[in-house]
C-alpha cells in the first residue's frame, strides 16, 4: 500500500523521509493492520514523507492524532474529504433543544450525519474528539447561511420521528468547521 503510493511521486519530488516522521508512523502502524480505514492513513502519511511537494504540510503530530482516531472518525474525515470543504467554511449540523420558561436545556449537543443511517448520537463523539485533536472546530453560536444545507438533517427519520413525537424538542442550527492543521491532515493522510 505504502509503496504504491511512493510510486506515484514524480522521481525528482523523491527525498529521504524525515525519520521524525517515518519511525514514529512505521512503529505504530504496525498495531493498525486489522483496521483498513487507519492502516491506509499509515499508508499515506509515509508515502508523504518521502515527497518533498508535501514538507509543508506534513506534521509530526500526524502520527499521534491517527493512534486516537477509531473507524468513525476516519468515516467522517473522509466524507469531508470528499466534500471538498475550504477551511473554515461552516459545515452544517444541529443541536436539539427543549426550550421553556425557565430557559434551554440542550439534549442532543451535536447532530450529524454522513449518510443518514447512523444513530442521532452517533457521530457526535467522534466529531468532538476531531475537536480535541485540533482537526475540526465546532461552532455552537454560528452557522451556514444556506438554510436548505441544513435539510439533510432536520429530514432525517430519527430527527423528524423526534419532533413529531416530542413537541417541546426544537433543533437548532450550528456547525464545525476544518482547522488550517485538519486541512493538511486531510491532504497528507487521505
Amino acid at each position: 500500500n505504502t509503496l504504491q503510493e511512493v510510486a506515484t511521486i514524480p522521481p525528482e519530488n523523491i527525498q529521504e523521509p524525515p525519520l521524525k516522521i517515518l519511525g514514529p508512523a512505521l512503529e505504530a502502524s504496525k498495531y493498525y493492520i486489522e483496521e483498513e480505514e487507519l492502516r491506509s492513513m499509515f499508508a499515506k502519511i509515509l508515502a508523504s514523507s518521502f515527497d518533498n511537494r508535501k514538507n509543508s504540510i506534513i506534521h509530526p503530530s500526524f502520527v499521534e492524532i491517527i493512534k486516537q482516531l477509531d473507524i468513525t472518525d476516519a468515516r467522517i474525515l473522509q466524507s469531508l474529504k470528499e466534500q471538498d470543504y475550504a477551511t473554515d467554511s461552516p459545515i452544517p449540523c444541529m443541536k436539539a433543544v427543549i426550550n421553556s420558561d425557565g430557559g434551554s436545556k440542550t439534549i442532543f449537543p451535536i447532530i450529524y450525519f454522513i449518510d443518514g443511517t447512523e444513530g442521532i448520537e452517533e457521530l457526535s463523539p467522534s466529531l468532538t474528539n476531531l475537536e480535541r485533536l485540533g482537526l475540526l472546530k465546532i461552532k455552537s453560536d454560528a452557522y451556514s447561511a444556506n438554510d436548505s444545507k441544513y435539510d439533510f438533517i432536520r429530514n432525517n427519520h430519527y430527527v423528524r420521528h423526534i419532533l413529531q413525537n416530542y413537541p417541546e424538542i426544537s433543533v437548532e442550527k450550528m456547525c464545525f468547521s476544518i482547522t488550517p492543521l485538519g486541512e493538511n491532515f486531510l491532504k497528507v493522510c487521505l
